[in-house]
C-alpha cells in the first residue's frame, strides 16, 4: 500500500478504535477499508486533504528553515510566555481547590441497546445500518469496525476476520432510538445535577461537571444528601441574585 494510500486509510479508521483493536493486523484492516471505500467521493476528499495537509507542512518547514537566530528566539520567547500563563491558571486552579470532571460515556448508544438486549453482550454490534454506524460496541472494535464507518465496510470486516487474525462473524444491526438515548441521558443529567446544577452537556453522552462547591458542601455537611440540600439553596439564591442584578440593570 503506497505511503498516501495507508495515510488515508488510517484516517478513514480513526483511532477511536484504539481501545478495542490492539491485538489485531491493523495495516491489513486499513487495507480492507481502502479496498471497500473504493473511489468514493469521501475517500478522494481524505487523499485530497492529506496532500494539501503534506504540502501546508512543507511550506512551513521552508518558512522556518529561514528564520534567522533572532526570529527563532522571539517565537520561543512567545512560547514559553503562553506555556507560563497556562502553567499561571493550572496553579491558580490548584490553589482555589478547584475539582471539575469530564463525563463520557464509551459506545453510548450501543450500551443502552445491550442494557436492553443482554443477550447481544458478547457479539459485535453496530447501532446505524449497511449506510451508516453511529456506534460500535467494544466487541465489534476487535475487527475494527467503529462509528462513523459506513456499514458495509464494517460487515466486510466482520466477515474477512480471518484475514487479519480475527474469526469470521457477522456484525449485527441495531436500529438507533433516538428518544430512548435522549431518556437514558436526561436520567444522566439529572445525577450530574446532584453536583453540579450549573453542569454543561456538551452532547447526549458528555458533560462538564465542576464538583468544587459539591466537594466544599460535602466536608461541611457529612453526606450526600445534606451537601446536595445546600448546594440547591445556593443556586437558587445566586438564580434570584443575577435575576435581580438583570431587572436592575433594566431600569437603568
Amino acid at each position: 500500500m503506497a505511503d498516501n494510500d495507508e495515510q488515508v486509510a488510517k484516517n478513514l479508521l480513526v483511532y477511536a478504535a484504539d481501545k478495542g483493536t490492539q491485538d489485531v493486523d491493523r495495516q491489513k484492516i486499513n487495507a480492507i477499508i481502502l479496498e471497500m471505500s473504493g473511489d468514493s467521493k469521501y475517500t478522494n476528499e481524505k487523499k485530497e486533504k492529506r496532500d494539501n495537509s503534506q504540502e501546508w507542512i512543507a511550506t512551513a518547514r521552508k518558512k522556518l528553515a529561514t528564520f534567522d537566530a533572532t526570529q527563532r528566539s522571539v517565537a520561543r520567547h512567545h512560547l514559553t510566555k503562553t506555556e507560563a500563563r497556562f502553567e499561571k491558571r493550572r496553579h491558580e486552579l490548584d490553589a482555589a481547590g478547584t475539582c471539575c470532571a469530564v463525563v463520557d460515556f464509551d459506545m453510548f448508544y450501543a450500551a443502552v441497546e445491550i442494557r436492553d438486549r443482554p443477550e447481544l453482550k458478547d457479539k459485535p454490534v453496530a447501532v446505524g445500518g449497511i449506510g451508516m454506524i453511529s456506534t460500535a460496541n467494544y466487541v465489534a472494535r476487535k475487527w475494527g469496525v467503529r462509528s462513523a464507518m459506513p456499514g458495509f465496510i464494517g460487515q466486510a470486516l466482520c466477515r474477512r476476520g480471518p484475514e487479519f487474525g480475527m474469526p469470521k462473524t457477522e456484525l449485527v444491526f441495531v436500529s438507533p432510538d433516538f428518544a430512548k438515548y435522549e431518556r437514558v441521558a436526561g436520567i444522566a443529567r439529572a445525577i450530574f445535577a446532584q453536583y453540579d446544577p450549573h453542569f454543561r452537556a456538551y452532547s447526549a453522552d458528555e458533560a462538564y461537571i465542576d464538583l468544587t462547591r459539591y466537594l466544599r458542601c460535602r466536608v461541611a455537611c457529612g453526606d450526600h444528601a445534606s451537601a446536595r440540600a445546600m448546594l440547591a439553596d445556593e443556586a437558587l439564591e445566586s438564580g434570584a441574585s443575577r435575576l435581580a442584578e438583570a431587572r436592575g440593570a433594566g431600569r437603568r
